[in-house]
């Protein structure tokens, strides 16, 4: 699969400013953004639905419980360990090329 087949990204991680970024920077795109924040509880049933590619985005405010509830989806998840928005982008490009 490849960055143009992907149509909805969560990205779990990162700071406020960070997902600002992210929505600019996805905006007139067909790309569905849902951005969680680290500190949040997302329930299996939250995380069973964001089936499609989820960037667990490490080295950013990350609890990991909130983690945890994505762990089962395997294959889907992309872990971009970067800090830097290039960097996590390019390691989720890479993931799905």
């Amino acid at each position: 699969s490849s960055l143009r087949s992907v149509t909805r990204l969560v990205v779990v991680g990162g700071s406020p400013a960070y997902h600002t970024q992210l929505r600019e920077l996805s905006r007139g795109t067909d790309l569905k953004l849902d951005l969680v924040s680290g500190r949040s509880k997302p329930g299996r049933r939250r995380a069973r639905n964001d089936v499609e590619r989820v960037v667990i985005w490490g080295s950013t405010i990350l609890d990991h419980g909130t983690t945890a509830a994505y762990d089962h989806l395997g294959d889907r998840l992309i872990r971009a360990p970067h800090r830097g928005i290039s960097r996590m982008l390019r390691e989720v490009a890479e993931a799905l090329s």
